[in-house]
């Protein structure tokens, strides 16, 4: 768990192994969450691929809402209707999730800087 491995390397780092609190070392340190990195890098990916950065067909994996509504952005991604769990908890279905959440603000930016600069 990455969790785990950075909370032990949290009490490396200010050499406090005995009964410290890990989540005050944690805010104290100013370390970023490593969930919070992973969705960054996730909606990074995501934003390149409906952006045509990579060279793979998105016309199967995603399909755009047609239109935007109060709730949603105007790239919003339809989501996957699964039966298996194993296909419904892996990285892509999060992913769309994730990308719908965003605002219309985030999701319209055309550099990949602009974008991550508003996910944070």
């Amino acid at each position: 768990n990455l969790e785990s491995l950075q909370k032990k390397a949290v009490r490396f780092i200010y050499n406090t192994y005995g009964h410290t609190s890990v989540t005050s070392l944690l805010s104290q340190s100013g370390l970023p969450a490593i969930s919070f990195l992973n969705r960054v890098c996730n909606l990074k990916f995501f934003f390149q691929l409906m952006k045509g950065q990579y060279k793979i067909d998105t016309s199967n994996l995603a399909c755009t809402t047609a239109y935007a509504t109060r709730h949603t952005h105007s790239l919003a991604v339809a989501p996957f209707t699964t039966r298996l769990n194993c296909y419904k908890y892996s990285s892509f279905p999060r992913m769309i999730v994730d990308w719908n959440k965003l605002t219309d603000k985030t999701v319209i930016h055309d550099s990949l800087s602009e974008f991550e600069s508003h996910l944070h």
